[in-house]
């Protein structure tokens, strides 16, 4: 089975809980099994690398370096940052993730969005355009 690096990036978090557990239950993970895993692992952060690439450098308010060039948000993203790439308002970004047109996650009452989601939303737009 061929898998995307974008759905390996959403398997991220199960790929490392999977890990933990066997950690936990002192069981030993079989080499076909550890090479999927570690397969999983490298085809999702090549995919958030590439998407954190296609963003705006601007996006975290940093200005980057000289030798490493312009940096990007690479944790959670705001509703505030969500709005300034888009060009658009807060109220409008929270809208978009009630009506899950946008991924979001709701921590406590702040939107929190990761920056995957970001550039999807993003690509999605520009192609219906």
């Amino acid at each position: 089975m061929v898998l995307s690096a974008k759905v390996c990036a959403r398997l991220e978090v199960v790929v490392v809980e999977v890990e933990r557990r066997a950690r936990t239950d002192g069981l030993p993970l079989l080499p076909e099994v550890r090479e999927a895993l570690d397969g999983i692992l490298a085809a999702g952060r090549a995919y958030r690398s590439a998407a954190r690439a296609a963003l705006p450098a601007a996006v975290d308010g940093s200005c980057g370096s000289a030798v490493n060039g312009p940096s990007v948000k690479v944790g959670p993203m705001t509703t505030k940052a969500v709005a300034e790439l888009l060009g658009t308002g807060e109220r409008n970004v929270r809208d978009l993730a009630q009506r899950g047109a946008l991924a979001g996650r709701l921590a406590g009452r702040t939107w929190r969005f990761d920056v995957v989601d970001v550039s999807e939303y993003l690509d999605s737009r520009q192609e219906a355009s």
